[in-house]
């Protein structure tokens, strides 16, 4: 019988030891309210046997032990008082809780866990009620709010939040309530749906914030709508100009920054543009509205302008209007606009030729609709004219295609004097673009010379390189008995082929290379010298016009017939054979350099 007992005692020690770490976690405890009851729960303890119970005791003051009244397996509730007696939540009494987990006859199976709680540090408070918001001004509410309890001191936090920004004012409540909580708040925005949002928190006895936040209340209100608070932005250098027609008008689209959203102050935006002549310049003052962000209308080309526009809504038209001059002897376009590209990249490079009138300068840019038109608004960079370049950043460049361009201004006699500016005809740089150039002959039979340009759909006129390792252009020629493989500087625009004499047929490709890669090669396009393309001097028209003046009709015909077809005798099937093929490369000035190739074959 002894040996038995040792053993129990034995087992239970053991099991005891074993349960030595904290069985109940995430213990807390709550006063909703300030009510008369005090609950406080736990994480049920999992995997610790069967037939166990949890022993639960607390002491309130001075006061004895006793069992908690009102318990689950993970939670407790105690009252503080009640039946006509009065509760205390007096911070200097504090509560002791202690947890064991026992067998069901009582004996211990882990530690004694105690916890000692401050009632006033336990309270949250119930959600406020009944928030309201009235307008006091335009731009001003007068924000209330109940809550039933009105006698303990509580901090609130008043929260404003719309679509643009977030606004949150701490007010802390010490005075008498008896009439609700107030709050006046101004500076806001015009026609905003703002959400007014009130949680309330007790402060313990030093004026602190204590115990937990209440329950977040809503409400909604909508701001009076006005008119736009300011014009668009108009920069001095945003317009481009049309030709010139026989009238001496000429087409000028004007642009600027689309406003923001949250300066319509309404529920739609337009614009109004007024366009008024500076004498002597008798045109009539144009009055015109547009939505788009841009606006075209006809001017004289000999006249001066002011623009002036304005933002509108519904409610009716900004205060102010912004302004620009547009002078008819303006600045000098900017010459020689590079478009420097990397490969998969959002960085574009955009350089130009320095200006000397300028200033400033000022890159324009924007995402190309079908019209290749900005009719969402533009972006714009401006910087000193002792540059010569600038970066810019192109969202989703390497599947979005945009268009650019570049501007000059100076300020002369207290106005400033721009040139404006001109799109360029590219409004993508993918390598794509580079597989099918446009290629284009000229020929000039008596010259035996070939012209051959090529320009890349929308990108015209323009030199595109790598920013770290330049463009190159490879020219493959091919004639009936010469094939030619030439690298060609990023610079050139187009090559002159000599020693092609009528009748010899020409093919080219062109291929861009770009990071020194050459897998963007051109099919091939072919030519015959003689049969279409310009010539310095068209011999057979020469003929005709002197046969028709010494009205010799029918000899001199046939004498012209005869010299039309006489250029086939200079085929080398006649026994002659063709000169080696000299090639002469131009870049976009003009500026031509005879270049030194070497026969080859390639595939």
């Amino acid at each position: 019988m002894m040996l038995d007992t040792i053993s129990f005692v034995i087992f239970l020690t053991a099991c005891y030891l074993s349960y030595a770490e904290q069985v109940f976690r995430n213990f807390s405890c709550v006063t909703n309210n300030w009510n008369i009851n005090l609950t406080c729960d736990w994480t049920e303890p999992t995997g610790y046997g069967s037939g166990l119970t949890t022993s639960i005791t607390w002491t309130f003051g001075n006061q004895k032990p006793s069992n908690c009244p009102s318990s689950t397996r993970s939670s407790c509730t105690w009252g503080l008082g009640g039946n006509g007696q009065s509760y205390d939540i007096d911070p200097d009494r504090h509560i002791s809780i202690c947890l064991q987990l026992i067998t069901h006859n009582g004996v211990n199976v882990s530690r004694e866990e105690c916890h000692g709680i401050d009632i006033a540090n336990e309270v949250k408070p119930a959600a406020v009620s009944s928030i309201k918001a009235v307008s006091t001004s335009p731009l001003c509410l007068d924000i209330t709010w109940a809550h039933e309890n009105t006698l303990d001191e509580k901090t609130f936090t008043l929260q404003l939040s719309s679509d643009r920004n977030n606004v949150t004012y701490e007010i802390n409540s010490t005075e008498d309530p008896s009439s609700g909580y107030y709050y006046h708040v101004c500076n806001l925005t015009y026609n905003t749906n703002y959400t007014i949002s009130v949680k309330t928190r007790p402060l313990n006895y030093d004026g602190l914030p204590t115990g937990y936040w209440s329950i977040l209340s809503t409400t909604h209100k909508v701001t009076p709508k006005s008119v736009p608070s300011r014009p668009p932005e108009l920069l001095p250098g945003a317009y481009t100009f049309g030709p010139v027609n026989i009238r001496g008008y000429r087409t000028t689209t004007v642009y600027w920054s689309a406003l923001p959203r949250y300066s319509w102050n309404g529920e739609n935006s337009s614009y109004v543009i007024r366009v008024s002549p500076m004498k002597p310049c008798r045109q009539q003052t144009l009055h015109l509205q547009q939505v788009e962000a841009f606006c075209k209308f006809k001017i004289l080309s000999n006249c001066s302008y002011h623009i002036f526009v304005w933002s509108k809504n519904e409610i009716g038209r900004s205060g102010e209007s912004s302004k620009m001059h547009i002078e008819d002897k303006g600045l000098n376009l900017p010459q020689d606009i590079f478009i420097n590209a990397k490969i998969y990249s959002e960085e574009v490079e955009i350089s130009w030729k320095p200006h000397a009138m300028a200033n400033l300068m000022t890159v324009y840019w924007c995402e190309v609709n079908p019209a290749r038109s900005c009719s969402s608004g533009f972006y714009h960079k401006t910087v000193s004219s002792r540059h010569n370049s600038t970066s810019v950043y192109l969202k989703g460049f390497s599947e979005e295609a945009y268009i650019f361009g570049v501007s000059a201004e100076s300020k002369q006699h207290g106005k400033i004097v721009s040139s404006g500016f001109q799109w360029t005809d590219c409004s993508t740089i993918l390598p794509r673009v580079f597989r099918s150039p446009r290629i284009h002959f000229r020929g000039f039979p008596k010259e035996e010379m070939v012209a051959v340009s090529w320009a890349y759909s929308y990108c015209n006129n323009l030199i595109l390189k790598e920013l770290r390792h330049r463009t190159n252009y490879q020219v493959k020629i091919s004639t009936s008995t010469q094939r030619y493989n030439q690298l060609l500087k990023g610079n050139a625009s187009f090559v002159n082929l000599y020693n092609i004499p009528s009748g010899v047929e020409v093919c080219v490709s062109i291929t861009a290379r770009l990071n020194h890669s050459s897998q963007l090669a051109s099919p091939f396009t072919c030519y015959t010298q003689g049969q279409d393309g310009g010539s310095k001097f068209p011999v057979n028209t020469i003929a005709l016009v002197l046969c028709s003046i010494i009205g010799l009709f029918a000899v001199m015909l046939l004498a012209c017939i005869t010299r039309a077809s006489s250029p086939r005798q200079l085929l080398n099937g006649e026994g002659q054979h063709m000169r080696q093929l000299n090639i002469q490369a131009c870049d976009t000035l003009g500026k031509c350099q005879r270049i030194q190739v070497d026969q080859q074959r390639y595939i």
